[in-house]
């Protein structure tokens, strides 16, 4: 596979290796309090996931400790989740500490993590997204092979939180998958971490979002969001017409998804 070979830098990442914490160290500040402030490392591509999950420095793995980190980590990084799942059930799944299930997890993301073994129909394979649908009484079976197309990145590409002390795997789409639709519900839930002093009102869970953006936007620009204030700083050397917007969005886990970084534009951030 070439995402094994195909080292290259971009201007959106690439499969490079490298820290977007020491490349831009601003981001440890705005992640202040989240464990992204430890370490940050880019993404390259699905042959590294295990790799990559199993190194980096935001891991607990000491099972005494109260906040160690649970299997529900290993949600998105192998395709032998599918079989697990079926095999054990995703709330059991979900309650086994890291260590416990790294000797079940030996292979990274593959065909099974969309795919019918049987007849290679795209499927839905994480329960988490099946009861997201369910919660918004939606059928995933009755979509056609084309919204499949879309579903099938759902299985890992969301927002999603840990329920309860069972740490169960819940996307937050109960009012919808806009990125408002989603905060009514991370509103509810998400309680304050540790933040530094600059950062007011008092922070909450905050993303970052990389948009492209017109070379005239201010150095920086507040804009009034539903619930919240966002603040967003431009790099000051942004390659050619393309800036860097680090947005500190309180009460909100922004979706991965670009449709809804496309939404976020077209709601508030004009910029």
């Amino acid at each position: 596979m070439k995402t094994k070979t195909n080292n290259v830098d971009t201007v959106y990442g690439g499969s490079s290796q490298f820290s977007w914490l020491e490349r831009d160290p601003r981001q440890v500040i705005l992640f202040a309090g989240y464990p992204f402030s430890k370490d940050y490392n880019d993404d390259r591509g699905h042959i590294n996931m295990l790799e990559d999950v199993r190194a980096t420095k935001r891991l607990n793995l000491d099972d005494s400790d109260p906040k160690h980190t649970p299997a529900t980590c290993y949600s998105c990084k192998s395709s032998d989740n599918p079989g697990l799942w079926a095999e054990l059930g995703m709330e059991a799944y979900d309650k086994m500490s890291f260590n416990e299930m790294t000797p079940n997890i030996n292979n990274t993301i593959g065909c099974a993590n969309c795919h019918e073994a049987e007849t290679m129909r795209l499927i839905v394979t994480n329960p988490a997204l099946k009861e997201a649908f369910e919660r918004q009484g939606k059928d995933w079976e009755t979509f056609s092979r084309q919204e499949m197309r879309t579903v099938v990145c759902a299985n890992c590409h969301v927002e999603y939180y840990f329920k309860g002390d069972g740490k169960y795997l819940t996307f937050p789409w109960d009012n919808g998958t806009t990125v408002v639709e989603i905060s009514l519900i991370m509103k509810k839930r998400v309680s304050k971490i540790g933040c530094i002093q600059k950062l007011k009102p008092p922070c909450l869970r905050h993303s970052i979002l990389n948009m492209n953006s017109s070379p005239r936007v201010p150095r920086t620009t507040t804009r009034v969001f539903p619930a919240q204030i966002v603040t967003c700083h431009t790099q000051a050397t942004a390659p050619q017409n393309t800036l860097h917007t680090m947005c500190i969005v309180h009460c909100l886990m922004l979706n991965n998804l670009v449709v809804n970084a496309m939404r976020i534009q077209s709601l508030s951030l004009n910029v």
